[in-house]
């Protein structure tokens, strides 16, 4: 179920019903609230107000729109664009999907894509994108707040 809900070629009432047939008993009405309570922000939420000052950020995710959506509305500002894998029938790592995210860079833009997972950093580095793995220890945030540090005093020198 996961591939088909994640492209979107399940629709979320497709989820529903797998989840009433794979485990019995169980009520959509009482899972839905779990569900949301359990899709909490990443650590670098509260940096993106700060990092968008500084430099474009794009958005990509493996997910469903309609579960992120609420979720997403207060970081719009800072956010370019935002790709959810449910609404462009690809997940990563499938290049496809990082296709589609480039189409939002400016020509000749240096990305920089941060995944927990090597997989889906091994198809960005395929696009050429330099990569950061965003590991447990969280240490990739330091790397981050660095290049935006770095960037904004290139720009202030300029």
């Amino acid at each position: 179920m996961r591939q088909e809900l994640w492209t979107g070629q399940a629709r979320e009432e497709d989820f529903w019903v797998w989840m009433e047939n794979s485990f019995p008993g169980s009520d959509r009405n009482e899972l839905l609230p779990v569900l949301q309570r359990a899709i909490q922000p990443l650590p670098a939420w509260y940096r993106l107000e700060d990092w968008s000052q500084v430099t474009d950020l794009h958005l990509l995710s493996n997910h469903r729109w309609e579960w992120l959506a609420p979720m997403l509305e207060p970081m719009e500002p800072f956010i370019r664009s935002v790709t959810i894998s449910s609404r462009t029938g690809y997940c990563k790592p499938d290049p496809a999907i990082f296709r589609i995210v480039e189409t939002y860079f400016p020509s000749g833009a240096q990305v920089i894509y941060v995944d927990d997972q090597n997989k889906n950093l091994e198809a960005a580095r395929s696009m050429g994108w330099e990569t950061i793995l965003a590991d447990s220890g969280q240490h990739w945030l330091n790397s981050i707040e660095e290049l935006c540090t770095a960037k904004q005093k290139t720009s202030e020198d300029s």
